[in-house]
């Protein structure tokens, strides 16, 4: 443990007068036997976010009058401006404002007659209840709200009970993401001034409303209208939320809005939708340093954004293939988050004019000339992922699993061989499928997760499967609560650093 202790004087004594060592536990003495003892205070301290902190030291002598404070601030930290002032009385009795990690905490003593002072450091952790737990977003009573489900806690109807309200409409999307840029004000012109919030944050969108949670205490930092703050006439429609290329992107009414999260300037916002004639259909394959692959609904046609002059990006037809005007619907697309760059992507699309489905392979960047076009495959079969209520597809094993009714499927791509892996018990429906793995640290290896959200009534069940060899395994989890659930996220704090869940 780190004790600093330091002894000063108001008025300089004469430099023969020499100092005195360490008397005792936070004692010292000057030339006039001016002594200050102080004891009470522990050499370490944990306390929970939003809780209490108290101490009451003792000083002595205690009959001087004395001038306190107490002062917080990050461990590690070389600036004494980061400190902050919590209290000025001698006993503290703080609740808690300060975010989960490790601080400095000072207690200050200055005896105001002959000004003498002294001042001792402690270490100080700030827990919090949700360290490590799946966050769901799900939908209830009409609304969006999100429950928490901790090793030991469960934390129901967070927004609710954060803010007082669940956020308005039926969930679309969320996502975590650590930092991001805020656009404060606008000058003449094109002139922007945005300043960075470093704050850990979870984006919520429904289908009438966007709010932007603080991390370590779910509470509201950002909402639709000053996100938008620019153009109070966009119409609040959200339809998801994802991340790519540095870019946080909401699809808000069939048309993208991006928010810049690194550096210096953000060259679009959510206040300026892309321009364009356009409808963008709500599945997509992004990643961590992909440019995300996108398709528009009305030209039928893969696309993606350029953000210099915030306009989608048609692609050349890669021959003998086409990627535009394909008269097709896009089943689905795997749409995920994930860090680094994947080898590949898959869309699978139903013509819109013959019973044919064509399975697209995508590479996982660009080429100079456009997308990189590995493969198509037409598919004449009649397969029973053709007729999906919905898709999770796997990286990992090169497939997707599905659901038809209560029944959850998988089709492996390399020979279209579709196997039945689980059945969900009559009574209940089905809500989520997805396939998870965890941000790990680097050459850990990382599980797969097959995440499956139930309904019964009002109530929802949230199981937690590991997946071996491209089959769903045994289940390693299972929550329970009000609602139904959309979607899922698993995120803990751990090392100094937050890991999260990512689309496989």
């Amino acid at each position: 443990m780190k004790h600093i202790k330091y002894i000063a004087f108001a008025l300089l004594l004469p430099l023969l007068a020499g100092c005195y060592a360490d008397k005792g536990n936070y004692t010292y003495k000057d030339l006039a036997s001016v002594e200050v003892k102080v004891t009470g205070i522990e050499s370490a301290y944990k306390v929970k976010s939003m809780g209490t902190l108290e101490i009451s030291p003792v000083i002595s002598p205690d009959n001087a009058d004395y001038e306190y404070y107490w002062g917080v601030y990050p461990a590690g930290s070389l600036y004494i401006d980061k400190m902050i002032i919590i209290s000025r009385e001698r006993n503290l009795k703080y609740s808690v404002q300060l975010k989960p990690g490790n601080y400095q905490l000072r207690f200050y003593a200055k005896d105001k007659q002959t000004g003498v002072f002294s001042y001792t450091e402690y270490d100080l952790t700030v827990e919090t209840d949700i360290v490590s737990g799946w966050w769901l977003l799900k939908e209830v009573n009409g609304n969006t709200d999100i429950d928490i489900h901790t090793p030991k806690h469960v934390f129901p109807n967070r927004l609710a009970e954060v803010s007082g309200k669940s956020l308005e409409g039926a969930p679309r999307g969320f996502l975590f993401y650590d930092s991001w840029l805020r656009l404060d004000s606008v000058g003449e012109g094109s002139d922007k001034k945005y300043t960075n919030t470093p704050t850990p944050s979870l984006f919520v969108a429904s289908d009438k409303d966007l709010k932007v949670l603080d991390y370590y205490t779910t509470e509201t930092i950002g909402t639709f209208e000053s996100l938008f703050k620019l153009n109070s006439s966009v119409q609040k429609k959200p339809e998801d939320i994802f991340f790519a290329t540095n870019y946080i992107s909401l699809v808000n009414n069939g048309r993208i809005h991006s928010l810049r999260t690194i550096g210096q300037v953000a060259t679009s916002f959510f206040g300026e939708a892309f321009v364009g004639d356009y409808k963008l259909s709500p599945h997509r394959a992004v990643a961590f340093s992909w440019q995300p692959i996108l398709y528009d609904e009305s030209k039928s046609s893969f696309c993606s954004y350029a953000r210099i002059d915030n306009s989608l990006q048609y692609f050349k037809d890669p021959a003998p293939h086409k990627v535009n005007n394909l008269n097709a619907d896009l089943l689905f697309f795997n749409h995920r988050k994930m860090l680094g760059v994947p080898e590949w992507a898959y869309a699978l699309l139903k013509s819109k004019t013959t019973s044919e489905h064509y399975l697209y392979k995508f590479g996982s960047m660009f080429d100079r000339v456009g997308m990189k076009l590995l493969q198509v495959d037409v598919l004449r079969d009649d397969k029973k992922m053709f007729h999906a209520d919905r898709y999770a597809y796997t990286k990992g094993y090169n497939q997707t699993f599905f659901s038809i009714g209560n029944v959850i499927w998988s089709c492996e791509f390399a020979g279209f061989t579709e196997k039945e892996q689980l059945t969900v018990p009559a009574g209940e429906t089905i809500t989520l499928i997805e396939t998870l793995v965890p941000d790990v640290p680097s050459g850990t290896q990382a599980p797969v997760y097959f995440v499956l959200g139930t309904q019964t009534g009002n109530r929802y069940k949230f199981s937690v499967y590991n997946v071996q060899a491209g089959n769903i395994a045994e289940r390693v989890a299972l929550y329970e609560g009000e609602g139904n659930v959309k979607r899922a996220m698993f995120i803990e704090m751990k090392d100094n650093r937050i890991w999260q869940t990512l689309l496989d």
